[in-house]
């Protein structure tokens, strides 16, 4: 059985990369996306790979071949051409010329998510316990199309390149926001490096930037939340992401692994088998990124995640994070992730990690889910930031370069009591060869030795034989060949000393750089992730409380305390390695703790908030101040007004009111909001924030409008911004010689109005609304006119009319007529039909005096009036 298992992958391997095989040595390869263009004679833009760019642009010229060259990458032997597929099979079949042909694909953004939750990925952990981190000095770049550069959450952080889309995409903010949002419009928009600068890539092309745009604009990461059709086979975009972060060892490129976890592949060695090997693209298939499926809250799989394994039967994807209906929002959280650690690790150090280092960080520190080990699922876990930060803290890693045959060996002591062990490794490899069965070209060996046992640990491997029993199977320790992350775990170690072991047992290159991350968990350990001491929680509201243990106990017993610790009431058993608890908070503002008890010891939570959310809206916008008023919260007593500085919101003031006016000349930001204030120094939740000069709001009035009904009555609605310092309302009726006072409301308490006037004059009828405030000021409306038609069914206004001016005429019954003006000599002196109402009728050309409109229909006038012209 094993012969024949032995003859069979070797019957398998050789058809793994998925490319259409050359039918002679040395000629190049067409890749399975390039070979479904078959026009012969259509112009279209190919990727070109070769040994040689220089050899192939030789060839070009010399036999004067009709193709355009759009783009070169020598480096990577990357040529980006404009042809016909015929011209392109001529150069496949010259020998030694290509290694491969492939083509760009239109990406597609990844859906977005519904919510951002970043407790689900410890990203409020880390802003708790890292104070000072919050992605300062990294720059992000999003890839795809144009986010909203003026959005507030990006103020004063916005990097303009000329690599930027014409396109506005929303899913481009929504990525931008998760990754980077600074949290001003709400504080759920508040991403994971909430300081760092932010810039946008057009996704139009599927390659990377060159690595000069990388170095000139000192991005740090680069975000991909698109993808294309399920692709299973290492192209032109794979081996050129793996080249761009060779060339740029501090560049990390993080993908979405794909919404596609439920359609079954049709192309590769996986083919046919569902739920595997569906990854979106086959730049997704490159080593040295990192991919990223999705989770739900509750850390499930979504079912439309994309999984592994590559082509080659690499892990993907390596990560999952919170991605509800969607894995776009879960590659953009570890983006921010990523650039949380560079800066970290260049407080650390004083410059930027290794991309090999940062993913060895996250890969390691992820929470394990699924079956035990790396799987094609969700890869090596779930993200959490909170234990990658830490473990860089601890200065748990260690970096070096290994010559070819050369091993590299440090001994850690473990004490005892642990709960678990783990190290990975990681190195960023040379660009694969796509001709190849496996895309690893140096190959690098982890082991473990307990120095007491002599007992030697070797990596978790999942099992890649493409039948999907197999593929479900719980890894294995074994040597790996393929991937180039590895990592080992023990579980409950005796204490004494290991040797942790990278062996090049296969380097191709003068040298090998790689990164080892561990860490070690305590066993019968308890702390708290959510709520931490900045974290709000919505009164009223079910909330997720987060939390890790390392106990050997099923449930502890959760209670809550909205005094300081001084009672307790009963919340109910939790189930700890769920590590996770829905509670639905009171209905009251306060500052509380959380406290988990096992077995006789008491857990707390550091102190928190619940509150409301306040609704904050414009009183008035007048000309030298406006108003803010909100809406009053039960058990509060102060308020915080906060405002849109530079970059973020501050506050600028506390109030016990439900309102405060601001002087423009003292407060010429646009954008505010307003938070509950509890014990005098501590926020509950801010309300959205927003521009008061969008409200629809001017001075008081909201809306003033005046209609006719279908009674033949006018109808008069008022709407006020607010109450604040009214005394009278008064609605009057603007006649030729002054006013008349229709109503009066004095001291008012409501904000909307509505009249009725049935005393209607033929023509016009003009409206007004006046406020008198306490200080005897008065505040008017625009006038409002309406125009009633009492007498018959035509009016023409105004009657007189300037020469200068221009005549309306009025219909009640909206239907077309004839319109026609004599002199007082019976002479037609204007014709024009009457189509729109009211119809404007020019005077240009008429003398001074006295004229006769007529209004007829077939014939039969209808309508006649005396006009005069002055």
């Amino acid at each position: 059985m094993r012969i024949y298992l032995s003859l069979l992958l070797a019957l398998l391997l050789p058809a793994l990369p998925g490319i259409a095989q050359p039918s002679k040595p040395g000629i190049g390869r067409i890749s399975p996306s390039a070979i479904q263009i078959n026009s012969d004679n259509q112009s279209t833009t190919w990727w070109l790979l070769c040994k040689d760019t220089t050899l192939l642009k030789d060839y070009i010229i010399k036999k004067q071949v009709p193709l355009t060259i759009l783009q070169r990458y020598p480096a990577t032997g990357l040529v980006v051409v404009k042809t016909t597929r015929k011209v392109i099979d001529s150069l496949l079949a010259v020998p030694g010329l290509l290694q491969l042909v492939d083509r760009p694909r239109i990406p597609t953004e990844e859906l977005s998510i519904e919510g951002f939750d970043p407790t689900a990925n410890q990203i409020n952990a880390a802003h708790n316990f890292f104070e000072t981190l919050n992605g300062q000095g990294t720059v992000l770049s999003v890839k795809e199309n144009r986010f909203d550069t003026t959005d507030i959450d990006f103020k004063g952080r916005y990097l303009r390149t000329h690599l930027v889309s014409n396109t506005f995409s929303g899913h481009a903010t929504i990525m931008g926001t998760i990754a980077a949002g600074g949290g001003n419009s709400h504080y759920t928009s508040k991403g994971a490096a909430w300081a760092a600068g932010i810039s946008s890539a057009s996704f139009e092309s599927l390659l990377p930037e060159p690595d000069a745009v990388y170095q000139q604009y000192a991005i740090n990461v680069q975000n991909h939340s698109y993808g294309t059709g399920i692709e299973n086979y290492y192209g032109a975009d794979a081996l050129a992401y793996d080249a761009s972060v060779s060339a740029n060892p501090l560049l990390l490129h993080v993908f979405s692994a794909g919404n596609s976890g439920n359609v079954t592949s049709t192309s590769g060695p996986y083919q046919n088998i569902p739920a595997f090997a569906n990854l979106t693209g086959s730049f997704k298939m490159a080593k040295n990124i990192i991919t990223v499926g999705a989770t739900d809250s509750l850390h499930q799989l979504e079912i439309r995640s994309s999984r592994g394994p590559t082509y080659d039967g690499r892990l993907k994807p390596d990560l999952v994070a919170f991605g509800q209906d969607g894995s776009s929002g879960a590659a953009a959280i570890v983006s921010g992730a990523a650039l949380l650690l560079q800066q970290y690790y260049k407080q650390i150090r004083s410059v930027y990690p290794n991309a090999s280092l940062v993913k060895a960080f996250l890969i390691n520190s992820a929470d394990d889910m699924g079956a035990p080990g790396p799987d094609f699922q969700y890869g090596y876990g779930n993200v959490n930031v909170l234990r990658a930060l830490e473990a860089m803290s601890w200065i748990s890693w260690m970096q070096n370069r290994l010559a070819p045959g050369q091993t590299d060996q440090v001994t850690i002591a473990l004490p005892a009591g642990l709960k678990k062990f783990k190290v990975t490794l990681c190195w960023t490899d040379p660009p694969g060869d796509p001709a190849a069965s496996k895309a690893l070209v140096n190959d690098l060996d982890l082991t473990l030795t307990n120095t007491l046992t002599g007992e030697i640990l070797h990596p978790w491997v999942a099992s890649h034989f493409p039948h999907a029993d197999s593929l479900k199977k719980a890894a294995v320790r074994k040597v790996d060949t393929l991937n180039n992350t590895e990592q080992i775990t023990i579980d409950n170690p005796a204490g004494g000393t290991y040797q942790i072991a990278v062996k090049g047992t296969h380097i191709t290159t003068a040298y090998q750089d790689y990164a080892v991350a561990f860490q070690m968990d305590t066993a019968n350990r308890f702390r708290w992730y959510y709520p931490g001491r900045k974290d709000n929680l919505l009164n009223g509201s079910s909330n997720t409380l987060r939390w890790s243990s390392s106990f050997d106990v099923a449930a502890g017993q959760l209670s809550y305390s909205t005094d300081n610790g001084s009672s307790w009431k009963p919340v109910g058993a939790a189930a700890l390695t769920q590590s996770w608890f829905k509670w639905t908070t009171p209905d009251t503002v306060c500052i509380a703790k959380l406290r988990m008890s096992i077995g006789g010891q008491h857990f707390d939570s550091d102190p928190f908030t619940i509150s409301g959310q306040l609704n904050a809206v414009t009183g008035f916008n007048c000309a030298d101040s406006f108003l803010l008023s909100w809406n009053k919260s039960a058990n509060t007593k102060q308020f915080t007004v906060y405002e849109l500085g530079d970059q973020y919101l501050h506050p600028i003031l506390t109030t016990s009111d439900t309102n405060v006016v601001l002087k423009k000349s003292a407060h010429p930001a646009l954008h505010y909001a307003v938070a509950t204030s509890i014990n005098g120094n501590t926020s509950g939740i801010k309300s959205f924030a927003f521009d008061y000069t969008a409200q629809g709001v001017d001075c008081y009035i909201r809306n003033f409008l005046a209609v006719l009904g279908e009674s033949g009555a006018i109808r008069i609605n008022a709407e006020l911004g607010t109450l604040y310092q009214i005394k009278n309302i008064v609605l009057e009726k603007l006649l030729r010689k002054g006013s008349e006072q229709l109503k009066q409301v004095t001291a008012p308490t409501l904000l909307l109005y509505e009249w009725t006037d049935e005393q209607l004059q033929q023509g016009e009828n003009t409206y007004r609304l006046k406020l008198q405030l306490q200080n005897g000021q008065w505040v008017y409306s625009e006038p409002q006119t309406v125009f009633a038609l009492k007498e018959g069914a035509y009016l023409a206004y105004p009657n007189p009319v300037a020469a200068t001016g221009t005549l309306k005429v009025y219909a009640a019954d909206f239907l077309p007529a004839l319109i026609q003006l004599y002199n007082v000599q019976g002479q037609l002196m204007k014709q024009q039909p009457l189509t729109e109402f009211p119809q404007a009728v020019s005077l240009s050309g008429l003398k001074n005096g006295l004229y006769f409109l007529v209004v007829s229909k077939n014939g039969k006038q209808l309508y006649r009036k005396a006009v005069v012209v002055r």
